[in-house]
């Protein structure tokens, strides 16, 4: 149906972006059709144990987070960190060198959308890392940073939400399976 809108910056191998989180759910959908698979987007917990890769510094790259490491503000880095540069649009998935699990873009390029439903804190969160949801639920977790956010947002800890109809430059998703 919704034909994201790229801002002419390309599509092929770029992050899928201006999606809302609804947006991803039916092409979960569409896919798992075609495929036969079961695709979801990762809770929450999963996102970001993914992201860390066992590690417990602020990015898997360790205390700081460069331009040739991440998509993101170069311009604002992390407090102590050196600036670098801000390309002002995603970039191609896969441009930076990946975590040691082999994931690419963790930190920055877009955010992610996660299967998690909104909470100010993690009192009463699952603890065996599934989502935390409610049929109720308007707002969703979005994981990872993205090009237009300074250093600091951009962390393994870092947690942002939206309504889960909005769509914008720096919103896309990253699939489990």
């Amino acid at each position: 149906k919704h034909k994201p809108f790229d801002y002419r910056w390309g599509r092929g191998n770029r992050p899928v972006m201006n999606v809302s989180w609804k947006d991803a759910q039916e092409y979960i959908q569409w896919l798992n059709q075609q495929t036969g698979k079961k695709y979801r987007l990762a809770s929450e917990a999963e996102w970001e144990y993914a992201a860390r890769a066992g590690t417990t510094t602020p990015f898997y790259t360790g205390e700081c987070l460069h331009s040739d490491q991440a998509n993101y503000d170069g311009e604002v880095p992390v407090k102590g960190c050196p600036k670098s540069i801000e390309r002002k649009q995603t970039i191609e998935v896969g441009s930076f060198p990946p975590n040691s699990w082999g994931l690419h873009d963790m930190h920055g390029n877009v955010w992610e959308w996660t299967n998690d439903c909104w909470y100010q804190s993690y009192n009463e969160a699952p603890t065996d890392g599934s989502s935390w949801v409610d049929e109720k639920c308007s707002r969703r977790v979005l994981r990872g940073g993205s090009w237009n956010y300074r250093g600091s947002y951009n962390r393994s800890s870092i947690r942002y939400d939206y309504s889960h109809n909005m769509r914008l430059e720096n919103l896309g998703f990253r699939l489990a399976l």
